[in-house]
């Protein structure tokens, strides 16, 4: 597909969602057969009918932090998917997995037709894929992955999952590569913003991460503030700056555990320390949406309490929580209170709500976060939700839990097993 045929098929969607006021539900159907017929046929079972309209009612709301006609889910993935049968496959999987979990059913064999139908269209095309092809089936190939990601992650395979994150790295990399002629600013800006993503919200605090990572956010950073317009802030809210800083602290705090158990940490690590959470603590928005900024804040609490718990772990009391950890679960229960459950932001809470809850032993606290993801669970119907929501009940019922300090989120995950993405 040319880069012309996918920006006209995306500009006639948007502009028909424009006209009829947003109702991309009703018209979705409607286009189908003029956007590509290899589409309709994709569709005609009946089950593929009921995939689509749970993706485009459900799915696509629960994953992103803007709803309507700027939700990149309907407005941007499904006219490429109208274009590309690799992608419309994708969507139907996504949308299957999400109804199947809905329904608590997995017996329906239509969605595993689907997601055999991407899986042999994507791999060996991304097999094949050279970096100096010039070609926009890069975004295509980087997209699906994305979705595959995503599909993965809702499967509750955390591992799986993880691998085509680290796929979809290189494959932006050779997006970013392709003229402006094929590929404007804004679309840039909204594909490193949703790598930017799904890469932060993968990230283990502790875990051994590529430094490439950390590297990353300087070039990501200009391209998204410079292609920022209506569609910024799909997935990352008003926080785009803590959301890069999220590989960096991962890096630091498996540096400062190492450090911590072996009863000294050093002068370098502390300035480093030092100096991330002086840019964290720091971190301001213009935006004037009250849940963004309140979402970011809660951003913002985790990310110090990564870096200070460590340190004041292996100083304190093991029984008590850090002032950090106290700070943060204060600033939590207000935050919260200004974040209503359908505000579409709080798809986006589950990696600040698990960082903290790893934290407390405030049994308050612990009811607290345990009361909010259970009522995202109920909203969202995601397993990734349940699956977090298990892990903290896990740690919280150990009753050696106090003294393992200082532990970080990857070394408690694999204590008990889990392997979770908190897209």
């Amino acid at each position: 597909m040319s880069g012309d045929g996918c920006q006209k098929d995306v500009q006639n969607f948007s502009g028909v969602l424009r006209h009829k006021g947003g109702d991309a539900y009703n018209l979705v159907p409607q286009s189908l057969c003029v956007l590509n017929p290899l589409a309709r046929k994709t569709l005609e079972l009946p089950s593929s009918k009921i995939f689509f309209q749970h993706y485009l009612h459900r799915t696509a709301a629960a994953l992103s932090a803007r709803h309507g006609d700027l939700n990149p889910f309907v407005a941007f993935l499904v006219p490429m998917g109208m274009a590309n049968n690799m992608i419309l496959h994708g969507l139907l999987t996504l949308g299957g997995v999400h109804y199947a979990y809905r329904q608590a059913s997995t017996s329906d064999q239509t969605i595993w037709l689907h997601y055999g139908q991407m899986v042999k269209s994507l791999i060996p095309a991304i097999t094949k894929h050279s970096s100096r092809n010039s070609s926009t089936e890069v975004v295509e190939l980087f997209m699906g992955t994305i979705l595959l990601c995503v599909i993965e992650s809702l499967r509750g395979d955390g591992a799986s999952a993880l691998l085509h994150v680290k796929a979809s790295r290189q494959l932006l990399l050779s997006t970013l590569q392709l003229p402006r002629s094929l590929l404007d600013e804004s679309t840039r800006a909204l594909l490193c913003e949703l790598y930017v993503y799904v890469m932060a919200t993968s990230a283990i605090p502790g875990q051994m991460a590529d430094v490439s990572l950390v590297e990353d956010s300087s070039l990501f950073l200009p391209i998204i503030t410079s292609g920022r317009n209506a569609r910024s802030g799909l997935w990352c809210g008003a926080a785009l700056e803590l959301f890069l800083t999220i590989p960096q602290v991962s890096l630091l705090t498996g540096r400062l555990h190492r450090e911590a158990l072996a009863g000294i940490v050093s002068l370098d690590t502390k300035l480093a320390t030092s100096s991330l959470q002086s840019t964290i603590s720091t971190w301001t928005t213009e935006s004037t949406d009250e849940s963004f900024v309140a979402c970011g804040k809660l951003y913002q609490q985790a990310l110090l309490v990564c870096l200070g718990s460590p340190i004041a772990a292996s100083n304190a009391h093991p029984e008590n929580d850090s002032v950090v950890v106290q700070e943060a679960c204060w600033h939590l229960d207000h935050l919260l209170e200004s974040l209503p459950i359908e505000s579409p932001i709080s798809t986006t809470l589950c990696w600040p709500l698990v960082v903290i809850g790893l934290r407390t032993k405030d049994s308050y606290y612990q009811n607290i976060i345990r009361q909010r993801l259970t009522a995202m669970m109920g909203h969202l119907v995601l397993r990734n939700i349940q699956e977090v929501l298990r892990l903290l009940e896990c740690v919280w019922a150990n009753e050696e839990h106090a003294s393992d300090h200082p532990l970080t989120m990857a070394s408690m995950m694999l204590e008990h097993g889990f392997c979770i993405l908190f897209i």
